[in-house]
């Protein structure tokens, strides 16, 4: 249900016409919305279980790799410890992680938000098509 609540959300974002500056809130919330349930609402429930049951070659499996391997898992930290930030000019996000699981030291790093929206629309892609894959399954019994 989340999932078709947040894809019905991005859509509508997405639908609203370009005004300069006028829905400038609404972009960030979807923003906001996008990096956490692209990277942490569906990293663990998703990505990491899809990593670990899929065969071997996959392209799911390359995917949720991907997903759960750093930078993106970098990035993944940061969201849930708030220590991410836009570029001063808007074009990229700037975070902090912890380079090892257990580790004190941390590393910075800035993604372009074409890199960003990359790793958004993989993240969005393959959690609709694992869950509608699981629904499908499901009802078919």
């Amino acid at each position: 249900m989340e999932l078709r609540a947040f894809e019905r959300f991005m859509g509508f974002v997405h639908d609203q016409p370009e005004i300069p500056g006028g829905y400038e809130p609404l972009k960030r919330t979807a923003f906001v919305c996008q990096l956490y349930f692209g990277f942490v609402y569906f990293s663990e429930p998703c990505f990491v279980r899809l990593r670990d049951l899929a065969a071997e070659d996959s392209t799911l499996k390359k995917c949720c790799k991907y997903l759960t391997a750093y930078p993106v898992q970098g990035l993944r930290n940061a969201v849930i410890h708030s220590n991410w930030r836009h570029t001063g000019d808007l074009k990229g996000i700037q975070f902090r992680y912890r380079k090892y699981k257990q580790g004190t030291e941390l590393a910075e790093a800035t993604v372009t938000l074409l890199e960003f929206n990359y790793w958004a629309i993989l993240a969005r892609m393959t959690a609709s098509v694992a869950f509608a894959t699981i629904i499908d399954a499901h009802e078919g019994l």
